[in-house]
């Protein structure tokens, strides 16, 4: 393989190492969650998102990519509570903003 793409030992043992305290601090964040917040993380965890109902496209209709790829978000957000995406100030231009959601201000 190209040697740019390999990664060195030390690299790999740090990521290693990042992992392990990740793990062990997501356990302890756990810990401290009302039991309702941990219902609603295990229902987004165990979500079927082959159960949504998603827009249906014909074949050889001409559709932007941001215009299909909007349409699945809001499906997704429609159907399954705690759906988060964003763009700042370009989702309405991308077709990420969600109609059936709000906005998350800087600071709240």
């Amino acid at each position: 393989p190209d040697e740019s793409f390999i990664i060195s030992p030390k690299n790999k043992m740090h990521f290693e190492e990042v992992k392990v305290r990740g793990v062990s601090l997501e356990a302890l964040w756990e810990k401290s969650l009302s039991p309702k917040i941990k219902e609603k993380i295990h229902a987004l965890k165990n979500f079927d998102f082959n159960a949504i109902h998603y827009p249906a496209f014909k074949k050889g209709e001409s559709l932007a990519t941001r215009v299909s790829n909007g349409m699945i978000l809001n499906a997704i957000a429609k159907e399954c509570e705690g759906f988060l995406g964003g763009s700042a100030d370009l989702a309405p231009s991308n077709n990420t903003q969600l109609k059936h959601s709000g906005d998350f201000p800087l600071g709240q």
